[in-house]
């Protein structure tokens, strides 16, 4: 899949024109984390930190029973 940018470029006439610049979309990698839902909501916050810091991003959470299970993801890194 490829994204298009849209620029826009005055000319001396007035008229808009429209340049288009093409890159290439990030891949992602996932990763699913399963959280008891305990009435702790610090050591949530800091989880949901620590996994910030290592860039990933949250995507969404639905609950199950007692627990939340958050999708995050981030850009896959290239090796």
């Amino acid at each position: 899949m490829r994204i298009t940018q849209l620029t826009k470029t005055v000319c001396l006439s007035g008229f808009l024109l429209f340049g288009a610049t093409t890159f290439a979309a990030p891949s992602w990698e996932y990763f699913t984390k399963t959280f008891p839902i305990t009435g702790d909501d610090q050591a949530m916050t800091n989880a949901l930190n620590t996994l910030g810091k290592d860039q990933w991003e949250l995507v969404d959470c639905s609950q199950s029973r007692s627990r939340l299970v958050c999708i995050f993801k981030r850009t896959l890194q290239e090796e």
